[in-house]
């Protein structure tokens, strides 16, 4: 028996997977010790680094993978109409709140100043993933935002061709 999961629960859970994955770049500044390995190669590698890859890697991907599982959830049962407009007006309260604008904006700026600040520019390379809880939020909102009205656009076939009376003669 598959259970449906209610609307606002997606949405939570695929901001909550987009936060995990956001919390590996903050693991980049964890001291993570180094195995002892002996040995050259990339095996040896591996084991060393063992600790530092599964601690960034396991968060990382189950993030990842319950973010867009929740997201791609919720998108199929909007665009389903599974869930009636009380469902989602709480859903629309909760996603057009400014507060995820200045949070995705914070997070960037704590971001930059510790990678100006860091001498050895840990956390650099990762730093989109501070953006993800934001990107996650702006495609639920997408999701759930009317569609925009058409623009009329002019069709080209009535239109009649330009003709003028005065080409090709001088000025005067």
């Amino acid at each position: 028996m598959k259970r449906d999961l209610s609307p606002m629960t997606l949405v939570t859970l695929a901001i909550a997977g987009a936060g995990l994955a956001a919390s590996t770049w903050f693991l980049s500044f964890v001291h993570i010790p180094v195995l002892a390995s002996s040995g050259c190669g990339v095996l040896p590698a591996i084991w060393a680094h063992g600790p530092r890859i599964v601690s960034f890697l396991v968060p990382a991907v189950l993030g990842f993978a319950v973010s867009l599982w929740a997201e791609k959830r919720f998108s199929r049962g909007f665009r389903d109409d599974r869930w009636s407009e009380g469902d989602l007006a709480s859903i629309r309260r909760l996603l057009t709140r400014p507060f995820w604008i200045w949070s995705g904006l914070i997070l960037v700026i704590v971001s930059l100043l510790f990678v100006i600040t860091d001498k050895h520019m840990k956390g650099g390379s990762l730093i989109y993933l501070l953006t993800l809880p934001s990107q996650t939020v702006g495609r639920l909102r997408q999701v759930i935002a009317p569609p925009a009205p058409r623009n009329t656009v002019l069709d080209w076939g009535s239109v009649q061709p330009i003709q003028s009376q005065h080409w090709g003669a001088p000025r005067t």
